[in-house]
């Protein structure tokens, strides 16, 4: 539905609505109806009875809250005066109270008559009744704090008034919000439809249509042969509605409310064109705010946001973004939603969500508090079982569920392909959190090592020096399970970084949630609307920035990752280099020598840091490579389905008897040039994966920065409606 920008920008409530001191119409004179001088009286909330309060009891959130009428009456009550004249004051407080006079347009109604001067009737015996404008003088209340004795000097909180940023809308120097409310619905009376209409006589033509004078669409017969009656029916309608999509909001309002009261309507709030048969339009209005329990609920009354009416049938995906609740509730209740619903992906049933036990949320809140260790494990009991996720790691992502599950539980409309995005998102972050977790510690410890005692001895294989496996002969001893060549410090280091920006971006979330359900408080002041567009724009920046750190993060693990297949690429090549022309003979790799495990081992014992360092890094490669060595998977392996190119580094001593050790393998030139080549497509594939990844930080970084353009284009838009408004006054 297309809708044209009212005159003035409504000022939204910000408590509830007035209750009329007088129903909508009273007699006047005896002579005719007229609108009742109370119906929308300047202030929002429920009537106050002020006569019984003097000066001295009267606080400005009692005075704020009451009518129009209600404020005027009790000024001149306190001057003796009732009605007061214009230009009265009166002071209670920190406050002034000044009587004031406008001109103001009011719809009148009067019984018709014929020439004769006789009051006409319809069939049913109902006198007819015709509507005109008219105007009149009204009186109402402005307020402003008071001045210093000699008209220049302020108290110490009425400085404070006078700088912008406590003048904000909220703020107690200005008396509040309802203060402010109640000035600005004063000055710029909401246009509803009902209690504030536009000109009657400037109404649209086409306005007085009902939805029974259209003819019902009759189903198309198998020989067309009503095709042309079809066709006519259709077009007459939406010729009504293309006029319709033209009208002032104002008059769109005031036409559906007609209809409710004409009994042309479905429901409350609903008209469907034609009303009989086949719909080619399905109306809905705002949901409504009654004013008093005696009107109509499907009529509107004080609206939170300007009135509107939607066309189901050419309703989008960004309209249920931007409308409340109620008006999802009212329009997902209508037939034609159900088939408008399928067409822009959306649905009604919650329970695929927030459901249990099968719910999307609840199972993935399964997974998340359940989650335990395959390498990352402890003894208990004499059995080793895997490790219980941290319940830091784990409340990060269940708090962020919990977030979700309570803003689809406010909501009628469900986006499935957002939803589910969502939540997928976040169970990829969380399963890289676990493969980043989930690993078994990486540690050389040489002296338990060549220990079959030693604490670390079972991550290694023992390899003996000689076939004799005698206790003159202990056995040296290579790393398995090794993912990385600096103990796993990089990878720990890596899980600790994802966990923190998780945890940013469930804060961040939070305070989003926390804000968007209260009322608008920040560190103990309430911000005015530009405030909360930044705070709320400034938070969704913050989150994209932690989105952006963590999976930096997982392009550093990748090249870290790239490190040690490169390690192992340089023993390969030294090898290849030892090679000659038409060599036939066989090496092992890196060229280090069957008894390399005897020698390396004992230098890794050795008090030179550098001998030391190099025989360490060497073992760790061989045995990071090494298709015998047990292995656990590298956390980027299990994330990204990278297949570590490994091969047979050793082989026993004695086939027969494995039991006896093992020594370096050897190969001839085509077998390692062969083995290179795959660590060469292993390397492809990663600088591959990296590019993707680094392509998807650029796009989250624009994003990111898309908030502040964003904020600064509402903030723009809002400045310009202020400058139009002070022009209009």
């Amino acid at each position: 539905m297309a809708n044209i920008p009212p005159v003035v920008p409504p000022v939204p409530p910000l408590i509830p609505a007035a209750t009329p001191t007088t129903s909508i119409f009273h007699t006047e004179n005896g002579n005719g109806w007229g609108q009742s001088a109370t119906v929308n009286a300047g202030a929002y909330g429920a009537a106050q009875d002020l006569s019984s309060l003097g000066t001295a009891a009267m606080t400005i959130d009692v005075f704020v809250k009451a009518s129009r009428q209600e404020q005027v009456d009790w000024v001149g009550e306190r001057l003796g005066r009732k009605p007061p004249q214009k230009g009265d004051t009166l002071a209670f407080g920190d406050f002034v109270a000044t009587v004031e006079e406008r001109t103001e347009k009011f719809q009148r109604a009067e019984y018709s008559k014929n020439a004769q001067g006789q009051q006409l009737y319809d069939a049913s015996g109902k006198a007819l009744i015709k509507y005109v404008w008219d105007q009149r003088q009204v009186q109402f209340v402005s307020i402003r704090q008071k001045d210093g004795q000699d008209g220049l000097q302020k108290t110490a909180g009425e400085q404070e008034a006078l700088i912008p940023y406590f003048n904000q809308t909220g703020s107690s120097a200005t008396g509040g919000a309802a203060y402010n409310a109640a000035n600005a619905e004063n000055l710029f009376p909401t246009i509803d439809g009902i209690d504030v209409k536009l000109p009657e006589n400037e109404r649209p033509p086409g306005f007085g249509t009902k939805p029974s004078s259209f003819a019902a669409i009759p189903d198309l017969k198998a020989d067309g042969s009503n095709r042309t009656e079809r066709d006519t029916a259709i077009a007459k309608v939406a010729a009504f509605l293309a006029e319709f999509n033209t009208w002032h909001p104002a008059y769109q309002a005031e036409w559906m409310n007609l209809q409710v009261k004409n009994g042309e309507s479905l429901s409350a709030g609903v008209v469907q064109i034609p009303k009989t048969g086949t719909a080619v339009a399905t109306l809905v209005v705002s949901a409504t705010r009654p004013k008093d329990g005696a009107v109509d609920p499907g009529l509107l009354r004080q609206f939170a946001a300007y009135p509107r009416v939607y066309t189901v049938e050419q309703i989008t995906k960004n309209d249920f973004a931007t409308m409340p609740a109620s008006d999802q509730s009212r329009i997902s209740n209508t037939d034609a939603f159900k088939a408008r619903a399928k067409e822009i992906g959306l649905s009604v049933d919650r329970d695929v969500y927030v459901g249990s036990p099968n719910g999307l949320i609840t199972l993935l809140e399964d997974v998340i508090n359940k989650k335990t260790g395959t390498y990352n494990t402890e003894v208990v009991n004499g059995k080793t079982v895997g490790k219980s996720l941290p319940a830091e790691a784990k409340s990060a992502f269940i708090d962020q569920l919990e977030i979700l599950r309570g803003k689809l539980n406010g909501m009628s409309v469900f986006s499935d392909a957002d939803i589910q995005k969502e939540v997928k998102d976040l169970r990829d972050r969380f399963e890289r959190l676990v493969a980043f977790w989930d690993v078994r510690p990486g540690s050389y410890d040489p002296a338990n090592a060549r220990s079959s005692a030693g604490a670390n001895y079972s991550a290694w294989i023992p390899v003996y020096t000689s076939n004799d496996k005698d206790a003159a002969n202990k056995p040296v001893s290579v790393p398995r399970n090794v993912i990385s060549l600096d103990d796993n410090q990089t990878i720990n280091n890596g899980y600790k970084t994802f966990l923190v920006q998780e945890q940013r971006i469930r804060d961040m979330a939070a305070t989003r949630n926390t804000m968007a359900n209260g009322d608008g408080t920040l560190n103990g002041k309430k911000l005015d609307v530009p405030g909360l567009i930044y705070y709320f724009q400034n938070q969704y920046n913050l989150e994209g920035e932690a989105k952006v750190v963590a999976d930096t993060e997982e392009v550093k693990q990748q090249n870290a990752y790239l490190q040690t297949i490169s390690e192992m690429q340089r023993l390969v090549n030294q090898v290849l280099t030892r090679f000659g022309k038409e060599d036939k003979s066989v090496k092992t790799v890196g060229d280090l020598g069957e008894n390399y495990f005897k020698e390396k081992t004992v230098e890794a014992q050795s008090s030179d840091p550098a001998t030391r360092a190099e025989a360490r890094r060497n073992l760790q490669i061989i045995a990071m490579f090494n298709s015998r060595s047990g292995q656990q998977p590298h956390p980027l392996e299990k994330l990204r389905g990278f297949t570590r190119q490994t091969i047979d580094l050793t082989q026993p001593i004695n086939n027969d008897d494995k039991t006896a050790g093992w020594k370096l393998t050897t190969k001839d030139s085509g077998q390692w040039g062969q083995y290179g080549t795959q660590l060469s497509e292993m390397v492809t594939i990663v600088n591959q994966s990296s590019q993707l990844q680094m392509n998807n930080i650029n796009s989250e970084d624009r994003q990111r920065n898309r908030y502040y353009d964003l904020a600064n284009s509402a903030l723009q838009k809002l400045g310009d409606m202020v400058q139009n408004i002070a022009h209009a006054t």
